[in-house]
């Protein structure tokens, strides 16, 4: 039997991101993956067109170890996505911070030199005012 043009693609690290869910369907019991943003939502399961909720979080290792379909390598491979991804985020977010700090850093010398740039400028002030 040929494979249907909208199938959706098998469960693999190049299918599965952070932002996803993963959970079988209630009614098919088919393993489905769905944007993040779809969470509460009630869809039409691609597989059995049935109505379904998806639900609020599923983490993607919970769904995996539990889903009969997955095997060791998938398992790993998932895992090692995630991983990856893990540490790109964690890059990002220090790069991040890093950005932050410095710039807070400047703007704290900034004020420094305003102030006393103030100071000397109230000096003067009070030389002719007098």
């Amino acid at each position: 039997m040929p494979a249907k043009k909208n199938a959706p693609e098998p469960l693999s690290p190049e299918t599965v991101t952070e932002h996803d869910l993963v959970f079988d369907c209630p009614e098919c019991k088919k393993l489905l993956v769905i944007d993040e943003r779809a969470a509460d939502l009630k869809i039409n399961c691609p597989l059995c067109g049935k109505e379904i909720q998806v639900p609020q979080q599923v983490h993607v290792t919970q769904a995996i170890e539990h889903h009969d379909a997955a095997t060791g390598a998938e398992k790993r491979d998932l895992l090692q996505k995630q991983i990856a991804e893990n540490r790109m985020q964690y890059t990002e977010a220090m790069n991040k911070w890093h950005d932050h700090v410095t710039q807070a850093n400047r703007l704290k010398v900034r004020i420094q030199k305003l102030d006393q740039d103030h100071e000397k400028m109230e000096e003067q002030l009070k030389k002719i005012g007098k």
